[in-house]
C-alpha cells in the first residue's frame, strides 16, 4: 500500500497545498499503475 500525503512535502507552505498535494498523488499512482501493469 502506498500513500501520497502531505508529509512529502519539504516545509509548511504559507498556502493552502491541497492542489499540489492531489497532483502529486495522481503521478504517484499514475506510477504506480504503470510498474504493476507495465502499460509504460
Amino acid at each position: 500500500m502506498w500513500v501520497a500525503d502531505a508529509s512529502i512535502l519539504p516545509s509548511c507552505p504559507e498556502v493552502n497545498p491541497q492542489l499540489s498535494i492531489m497532483a502529486m498523488a495522481l503521478a504517484v499512482a499514475d506510477q504506480t499503475v504503470a510498474k504493476v501493469v507495465g502499460v509504460r
